[in-house]
């Protein structure tokens, strides 16, 4: 009684038996898929396209590392040339005040 249902809705609805869905999937995968050689083919073209994509991400970051390094070794850089200037400056005036005491006394 139930199959005889199932058959029913299944003419109702024009849909195929579960049978025909199967044998359409597995012919279809078939289909898709191409021969031997179309398969690893397909395989190299995503191995080479990851590879690819993998390098270039490398490459970006490591220019930006090399970029951000550069600006880092500039900002020591300055930062140090205006510690220097400072401490000469502290230094040349330090000197003048000892001699204007010295001369004074």
């Amino acid at each position: 009684m139930k199959h005889c249902t199932i058959v029913f809705i299944n003419k109702i609805y024009n849909q195929p038996s579960i049978s025909e869905i199967k044998t359409y999937r597995i012919n279809e995968n078939i289909n898709d898929a191409g021969t031997f050689t179309e398969i690893k083919a397909r395989k190299v073209v995503e191995v080479v396209v990851v590879v690819v994509v993998v390098v270039v991400v490398v490459v970006v970051v490591v220019v930006v590392v090399v970029v951000l390094v550069e600006v880092v070794v500039v900002v020591v850089v300055l930062v140090e040339v205006v510690v220097v200037e400072v401490v000469v400056v502290v230094e040349v005036e330090v000197e003048v005040v000892v001699v204007v005491v010295v001369v004074v006394t």
